[in-house]
């Protein structure tokens, strides 16, 4: 399972109807949040924005992870200024930094760039990126195919 974190959407509700257009299986809006239910040819989706916050989070199945990312880069106007943070359990990336250790949580900032900043566990990958950091991030996701 991947998930996404989306921060600072522009018009988070507007974004999240074009976002969910047309593969949208189920909804439910209370006071507090928006949960959503999708399917994507790769599998399930879950989408939660929370209203008070304006974070939205994303829940997919590994196999439909760089579907999503495409999905996301097809709104472009409304990630604009989004910071997006992330995990993923099946992507894979090779490093040399020195593993940070905390408690029992180890991490290895991987690569560190202007868009992109990816860090390695013993459990996946943790990223962080701008709308053309997720660019790169699918590069690197289709180059190493999951």
């Amino acid at each position: 399972m991947a998930v996404v974190k989306i921060l600072d959407t522009g018009y988070p509700i507007k974004f999240l109807n074009e976002f969910l257009k047309g593969i949208k299986l189920g909804e439910v809006e209370g006071s507090e949040r928006y949960v959503a239910d999708a399917r994507l040819d790769g599998g399930r989706m879950r989408v939660i924005h929370e209203f008070s916050t304006g974070e939205i989070m994303i829940w997919v199945d590994e196999r439909a992870f760089p579907e999503l990312l495409e999905l996301l880069l097809s709104h472009p106007s409304f990630l604009r200024r989004a910071k997006v943070v992330g995990f993923s359990e099946a992507l894979e990336v090779e490093g040399e930094g020195p593993w940070l250790k905390k408690g029992g949580f180890a991490v290895r900032f991987v690569k560190a760039g202007d868009e992109l900043w990816l860090a390695g566990s013993y459990d996946g990958t943790y990223f962080a990126a701008t709308l053309a950091g997720l660019k790169e991030l699918l590069r690197l996701i289709k180059g190493a195919e999951l």
